[in-house]
């Protein structure tokens, strides 16, 4: 099933040559973007797909972090004419260093900063990049303090998430989860705030198996409370909509990926 869902691959690359080879000569080099499973080390690294298809950068040097995790988002250039039938390793060339995408961890913690939305955007969706059916990649949205006089004196790396399942809530038909955002003590001189966009990846298999597969995936958070409505500063309540994915048309994204 993975050499036919690569075979469809194959084929609408070869369509994209064709059509181009009829307007003239084509340019044999295009670009891609992604999640992927990192493997190595500082100074060799390779790239995974959810089919086992490697990519390895052949501009090591971009690398500049040298604890990528265990997924990272790539932006990079390749050679279409090394896309052929049964390839399993493609070299890359990287358009910029790779942006580590952290696994969130499992374990309860109550939390004491606030998701926020942006632009009218919901403080927590669904990212745009899959992987396979145990990862769910969600965009978070949140407050980071900086250092008016020097950006780069800032508070990001003080944030910390946890999420866990609602035994309570939860049920055959919907896994119910509680994401909390805390924020370590730092102080910060000058202090502005931005809005910061921030991706991770939550590991599906810590709250679902096999025999018991829900309709749907809950994700409960909290947002600050509307500051018309208390006295208190910063007090947190539970946002009235939560996430919500249909965990069914989820999986059907990956009718041929097994694991």
């Amino acid at each position: 099933m993975k050499k036919t869902k690569f075979a469809v691959l194959l084929t609408a690359f070869m369509a994209v040559l064709g059509l181009s080879s009829c307007l003239g000569e084509p340019d044999p080099y295009s670009y891609g973007m992604g999640i992927f499973r990192v493997y190595g080390f500082p100074g060799y690294y390779k790239f995974y797909t959810a089919d086992n298809i490697s990519l390895t950068p052949t501009n090591q040097s971009v690398i500049e972090d040298d604890n990528l995790g265990d997924f990272a988002y790539l932006y990079y250039k390749y050679d279409t004419r090394n896309i052929t039938q049964g390839v399993n390793n493609i070299n890359i060339e990287l358009q910029q260093p790779p942006v580590p995408i952290k696994t969130i961890d499992p374990y309860e913690s109550e939390g004491n900063a606030p998701f926020v939305s942006f632009q009218g955007s919901k403080e927590v969706l669904l990212s745009n990049y899959l992987y396979d059916k145990n990862s769910l990649f969600i965009s978070l949205t949140y407050n980071v303090r900086y250092n008016t006089k020097d950006q780069t004196k800032n508070d990001l790396g003080y944030h910390e998430f946890n999420i866990w399942k609602v035994e309570e809530e939860s049920s055959s038909e919907e896994l119910v989860l509680r994401l909390s955002h805390t924020l370590n003590s730092v102080e910060i001189e000058n202090e502005g705030t931005f809005v910061y966009n921030d991706i991770r990846r939550i590991n599906l298999l810590q709250y679902i198996n096999s025999e018991e597969t829900p309709k749907k995936i809950i994700i409960k958070y909290q947002v600050e409370k509307d500051s018309s409505s208390s006295e208190e500063d910063n007090e947190l309540v539970d946002v009235e909509e939560p996430f919500t994915l249909d965990y069914d048309q989820f999986l059907g994204w990956f009718p041929n990926v097994e694991g």
